[in-house]
């Protein structure tokens, strides 16, 4: 029986994933204005964080002679992270839910199941960003990084005193399995339109948070 269930945030509760890509497009174009380096970057190296994005960018844009010889590359990723950091906190704070994530929630909260965020996004940054569009309440806890999404899902099991199975990890990212697959605990994809963002099948999917009560009472019903 699932007794807690932790979500990503970006992609799994709101439709962000095309606001966070563009962003990084829009911090580098003075630099890069046809975006062949953030796609390059962002598409191909896939370096990690956003610190990592923008470390890369400024080091294939510095060896391309598109920023100033001799400039602090670190400076220069650090500037693009932080205005990075912002534009996402706006955006995000007024972009739509993914379909369904509202009647979800609700649907736990009236069966008592603990529900918390687990995702990559700076834990400053996401508490604002979710403070903002009203969410905190309901949320046992908010993590982000720069903890690991496995550390997080390690602390979410602890806080709930509950078994690994049943913790439900609900994410759309390879990240997000790769996490429960190393705690051992049963994932949820959340596959949107677009690109694969896994970089295998997930045995349990949904288009949208619509589905998700249905699978965690199947989950629940496979364990009985």
């Amino acid at each position: 029986m699932i007794r807690c269930v932790a979500f990503d945030f970006d992609g799994t509760l709101v439709d962000s994933n095309e606001i966070k890509r563009r962003s990084f497009f829009e911090v580098v174009a003075e630099h890069d204005p046809d975006g062949a380096v953030a796609a390059e970057v962002l598409d191909e190296i896939r370096p990690g964080d956003r610190y990592a994005v923008t470390r890369e960018m400024a080091r294939i844009l510095g060896e391309r002679g598109r920023i100033p010889p001799g400039a602090d590359r670190e400076a220069w990723a650090r500037a693009w992270a932080d205005e990075y950091g912002l534009r996402c906190e706006e955006a995000v704070s007024r972009c739509p839910e993914i379909p369904g994530a509202g009647a979800a929630l609700a649907w736990l909260d009236d069966r008592c199941v603990p529900r918390y965020i687990n995702s990559a996004t700076p834990e400053a940054s996401l508490r604002r960003t979710v403070e903002r569009r009203s969410m905190v309440p309901g949320f046992r806890l908010i993590l982000g990084g720069p903890a690991s999404k496995l550390a997080n899902l390690e602390r979410i099991r602890e806080h709930a005193g509950c078994e690994v199975g049943a913790l439900l990890m609900v994410g759309d990212g390879e990240d997000d399995r790769r996490a429960a697959a190393e705690l051992g605990c049963p994932f949820v994809a959340v596959v949107r339109p677009g690109p694969s963002r896994f970089e295998r099948e997930p045995a349990i999917r949904i288009a949208d948070l619509g589905g998700l009560a249905a699978v965690v009472e199947s989950l629940g019903e496979a364990s009985s």
